[in-house]
């Protein structure tokens, strides 16, 4: 059941990050009290902090940072969620599909990219993966 409750709210965030390029607060609040029904203890803290954080600090380190906030704070969500190992596995699809698409279909650089579309990709291959 919170795999399918999971994976509709990603695909909800997906489309309004496709549509608006921005992904409000509270749906990653609700992915990370999701992950209150499936607690992994530490693992889920790691999760949340380690990736996200290497991310944040990549993005402030360089400035004028192509991912935003949105897209940490989901990352930080799903950390929670999926665990360490999870993330990573999530974030690596996600990165790869996005290169992917970016590589066949982009022409020129855009100011910005809708990158929750590919980390629900990601994510929901990782769920639907886990036991």
């Amino acid at each position: 059941m919170i795999k399918v409750l999971l994976t509709c709210l990603l695909i909800v965030i997906a489309v309004i990050d496709a549509r608006t390029y921005r992904i409000p607060d509270y749906l990653s609040l609700a992915v990370a009290i999701l992950g209150l029904f499936s607690f992994r203890g530490q693992d889920a803290i790691i999760g949340a902090v380690a990736v996200s954080g290497l991310i944040l600090v990549l993005a402030l380190r360089k400035g004028n940072s192509s991912i935003g906030g949105g897209d940490i704070k989901l990352i930080a969500a799903l950390g929670f969620v999926l665990g360490f190992w999870g993330v990573m596995w999530s974030v690596t699809i996600a990165l790869i599909a996005f290169l992917v698409v970016y590589a066949l279909f982009y022409r020129k650089p855009e100011k910005a990219y809708a990158l929750a579309p590919y980390l629900a990709f990601g994510s929901i291959i990782v769920i639907w993966r886990q036991q």
